[in-house]
């Protein structure tokens, strides 16, 4: 099924204050069914319940050079840029490795995985479907790195 996310009130974060989706405020979506695609229902969601899949990666991070010596730019002077990389592997079980050894073992059984074919014989790990709030939970912090699909606001 389609959905279109309509309305998505953030909150303040109880960590930071920073903009955050909250269960206390539902998002408004559309649903279009595939039998009637012109026609949609529009239901609410709670924002972390909402599934989704991730992918293994690798955090990369860039450092810009500095400036010449005797030149002062402080446009130059910017933080180190971050960021990931799709992950592929050799075969089926490095896959599996790397799903073992970074997944916490109280989190495994509520995130599945497959391993999906990649490019040129590679293989690449897809994790979930699983709760938005538990995939962004496990992949912030760069440890383990892991990119969710249809990231949600912050």
């Amino acid at each position: 099924m389609r959905v279109v996310l309509i309305e998505a009130p953030l909150a303040p974060s109880r960590v930071d204050g920073s903009p955050t989706p909250s269960s206390d405020l539902p998002w408004r979506v559309r649903v279009y069914s595939p039998d009637y695609e012109a026609e949609g229902t529009n239901v609410y969601v709670d924002p972390w319940e909402v599934a989704t899949y991730a992918f293994a990666t690798i955090s990369i991070q860039v450092k810009l050079p500095a400036p010449p010596p005797g030149f002062s730019v402080p446009e130059l002077h910017l933080p180190p840029i971050s960021g990931d990389k799709a992950l592929t592997f050799r075969n089926a079980g490095d896959a599996e490795r790397w799903y073992a050894q970074n997944i916490p073992s109280r989190d495994k059984p509520y995130v599945p995985h497959k391993v999906i074919d990649g490019e040129n014989g590679t293989f690449r790990l897809l994790i979930g479907p699983a709760a938005y709030d538990l995939l962004h939970t496990i992949c912030s912090g760069g440890r383990p790195s892991c990119h969710l699909l249809g990231q949600l606001p912050h």
